[in-house]
């Protein structure tokens, strides 16, 4: 498989998404290095990052083992499979579908989410884009996790910042990856089956 400059640069700027960050300094390359380890279990230098990122003068070639290793960082099986769901996509469009903006919404509304093959999540806004899970079903996520989130849509995968709850440590999450949510469902001042 030959690598092309813009799959690197797709790579770089999802990680940069799901980071809710630009890596411009040398502590944001280190963190990221030790969250890649921790994810992956395989390393990748500080430096090589910095290459890879424009950060200090890059290389011709990107060894495929770091785009593998990127891309498993990200959820993908490796950096091929990362770049046939990105063949796939469409680059830029509007999201036409059922749309939520956390902006627009009131502190305390809830919202149903759902996600294949069978996975469902009742949520409550907290206000500031943050989001209270109150019940999650055959998921990791678990209630109690608090996440951040500005655009929830569906069709659309979901990209969460996780604060508190699931993980022992504020991390990236992605849901509904490959087909998007299949339920987005908004609930005014219902109460909640907590």
């Amino acid at each position: 498989m030959s690598v092309n400059l813009s799959q690197v640069q797709s790579l770089i700027y999802e990680i940069e998404f799901v980071s809710h960050k630009k890596f411009s300094t040398p502590s944001d390359f280190q963190d990221l290095s030790v969250g890649i380890f921790k994810e992956t279990k395989d390393s990748i230098s500080v430096s090589t990052l910095k290459r890879l990122w424009g950060y200090i003068p890059r290389r011709e070639k990107v060894r495929k083992s770091t785009l593998d290793i990127l891309s498993r960082y990200l959820g993908y099986e490796n950096f091929e499979a990362f770049c046939q769901v990105r063949s796939s996509d469409i680059e830029s469009a509007f999201l036409s579908n059922s749309v939520i903006s956390a902006s627009d919404l009131t502190v305390g509304i809830e919202l149903e989410i759902g996600w294949l093959p069978n996975r469902l999540c009742r949520i409550k806004y907290q206000g500031d884009n943050k989001f209270l899970i109150l019940k999650a079903e055959y998921t990791r996520l678990i209630s109690g996790t608090v996440f951040e989130s500005p655009i929830i849509a569906l069709n659309q995968p979901l990209l969460m910042n996780i604060l508190t709850g699931t993980f022992t440590e504020e991390k990236p999450y992605v849901i509904g990856k490959k087909t998007g949510l299949t339920i987005l469902r908004v609930f005014d001042n219902a109460p909640s089956r907590r």
